[in-house]
């Protein structure tokens, strides 16, 4: 393997490195960190790929590299008669073969196998020769002599002569047995020779045989030549009595169709006659047609007014009947602007005696809050007044009259029964307190008569106000209402008067069985009409179906002579169908004979 070039893009430290390999040693010089190794590791890299690099996949890319920038190593070597050129990224692959610009393998796994197969080694083994580093050569040192031997016989091209060799000596082997078992299957030379005479007089009487019945197919040949001219003319002549028989048939069949030609012709032309002598009887119905169909037409157009006036009636009584509804609901709407004068007079009323009431209930309702409220504020400060005096009472009790005074802190002594007398006085005192107002409170906890007699007077007022809102309401809708049926009432009457004027433009007079009577005559004589007129063509096609009556007797002439022409040819031609049979007869035994 011999290195020619090397180039490096977004690897490791190489942002574009393009490395030539001179013939010879090539040294590589720099300072730790330049990328000495990692020249190594992208040859190592472009040769296996990813398990090779050190880290991870993304490690690998320039660190001031974009993040989606492409990361490429290219290596071109030679191997064998061979140059290679190995192109790499992160998931691409290529490898092309002596300056090829079609690549001999374009993906990662099957550029591996490739590498791998044309290189004789696997990445590990690789990595233990020829690219080992100085601390792993001891990898050779480990292996015993024969192992050693082995592998360098593998690297080294070793191994492909020795298989090479043994299959030399499997082909030598398999030779040496083919010829053995050729030498084996060889008969007796004298076996051989006595199967040869025994072979050679079987040949000679079948030979005797064959000239005997060579003889004899000559003999059956030339029979076959004599017989076959009779049975040729023969078939001639039967072929020739089967045109004559078809040429009659056809004849026979032209006659018929001549003959049901005549038939029809003369149907045609009696029909024809039939009709023309009916023509006048019909021509007499027909006459009083057109004034019925324009009696008709006028009756049509007096049963659609009629039609037009009944629909047109029926709309007006409608119209009517909604013309008195909306006139009498517009009358029970008559009085609504008068009424919601007096229901607005009335609310006004209302409210300000509503607002009154609120007024009364309110101003009662904020006495008996603040009542209640400080009478829970005046039984929570005696509550707390007498804990107070209760601890002072106690404590005094307790201690004697060696207890501090209150004021000046000294201890009572002689004073000690008539303090503890004045606190139990102030503790009676504020307990009786305490007492009252509570009941105090009790007694404001239920509102008070007074109260609820405001508040039922309050919502009494509220809800006669409510009402003559609710009836103000309707007032105003009634008011909306009466704007609208008198424009309906105005329309209603125009429609109305619309359609009165059209009825009495219409006409007056029809009469439906008159109608009927003229629509059925009409139809009846449509019909007739109908026929006159197929009866007419009929009529007139007179003269061209006795000119075709006449070519039909003709064509049935000329057929009938055809006929007996063809009939005539048939029984000059003399055809005898026991002469055919016998010739017949003559040449197929002649010819079975022959086979």
């Amino acid at each position: 393997m011999k290195l020619r070039a090397l180039r490096l893009q977004n690897f490791r430290q190489h942002v574009d490195t393009l490395i030539e390999f001179e013939n010879g040693l090539t040294g590589i010089i720099g300072p730790n960190g330049a990328g000495k190794s990692t020249i190594l590791e992208g040859i190592a890299w472009a040769l296996y790929g990813n398990p090779v690099a050190r880290g991870t996949r993304e490690s690998i890319r320039f660190h001031g590299a974009a993040p989606r920038s492409s990361v490429r190593a290219e290596l071109d070597f030679e191997l064998g008669p061979h140059r290679y050129r190995v192109v790499r990224g992160l998931t691409s692959a290529e490898l092309f073969v002596d300056g090829s610009t079609t690549p001999t393998a374009n993906s990662i796994g099957a550029v591996g196998q490739l590498l791998e197969q044309r290189l004789g080694m696997t990445s590990r083994e690789f990595f233990t020769t020829y690219f080992t580093g100085q601390k792993d050569l001891a990898a050779m040192g480990a292996m015993g002599a024969a192992d050693r031997g082995r592998f360098l016989s593998r690297v080294l091209g070793y191994d492909r002569l020795q298989r090479a060799q043994e299959l030399a000596r499997q082909k030598r082997a398999e030779v040496i047995a083919a010829l053995r078992a050729l030498a084996q299957s060889m008969a007796d030379a004298d076996l051989l020779a006595a199967e040869v005479l025994a072979a050679t007089a079987r040949v000679k009487t079948v030979e005797g045989v064959l000239g005997k019945a060579t003889r004899a197919l000559a003999e059956m040949e030339q029979l076959v030549v004599q017989t076959e001219p009779r049975w040729r003319e023969a078939e001639r002549a039967r072929a020739r009595d089967v045109e004559l028989q078809t040429v009659v048939i056809r004849a026979e069949t032209h006659v018929e169709s001549a003959e049901r030609d005549v038939d029809r012709a003369q149907v045609d032309v009696h029909e024809s006659e039939q009709v023309t002598a009916g023509l006048a009887t019909v021509l007499a119905e027909l006459a009083p047609l057109a004034a019925l169909r324009a009696e008709l037409q006028s009756l049509e157009e007096h049963s659609r007014q009629a039609a037009r006036r009944a629909a047109l009636t029926e709309e007006i009584t409608r119209l009517t009947a909604s013309v008195d509804a909306a006139a009498a609901r517009l009358a029970q709407l008559a009085p609504a602007p008068t009424l919601r004068a007096e229901v607005q007079a009335s609310l006004v009323e209302a409210r300000a005696v509503a607002m009154v009431a609120l007024d009364a209930a309110n101003a009662r309702r904020t006495d008996w809050v603040r009542d209640r409220q400080e009478a829970e504020t005046l039984r929570s400060q005696k509550r707390d007044d007498y804990a107070d005096i209760k601890t002072q009472h106690d404590r005094i009790r307790e201690l004697g009259p060696d207890a501090p005074c209150p004021t000046c802190l000294r201890p009572l002594g002689p004073s000690f029964e008539a303090l503890l007398e004045e606190l139990g006085d102030k503790l009676e005192a504020v307990r009786v307190e305490g007492l009252y107002f509570r009941q105090r409170g009790e007694q404001l906890h239920v509102e008070p008569e007074d109260l609820k007699a405001l508040d039922a007077t309050r919502v009494e007022t509220e809800m006669a106000v409510r009402a003559l809102e609710r009836r103000e309401l309707k007032i105003e809708q009634a008011l909306r209402e009466q704007v609208e049926k008198e424009r309906e009432l105005a329309l209603l009457t125009a429609q109305r008067d619309e359609r009165a004027r059209i009825v009495t433009g219409l006409a007056g007079v029809y009469d439906a069985a008159q109608h009927a009577s003229v629509r059925e005559s009409v139809v009846s004589l449509s019909a007739l009409e109908v026929r006159h007129a197929v009866a007419k063509g009929v009529a007139d096609e007179l003269p061209a179906r006795i000119e075709r009556l006449a070519a039909a007797t003709l064509a049935l002439a000329a057929a009938r002579e055809a006929v007996h022409t063809a009939r005539l040819a048939r029984v000059s031609h003399g055809f005898s169908p026991e002469q055919h049979a016998a010739a017949l007869g003559a040449w197929e035994a002649a010819t079975q004979r022959r086979q």
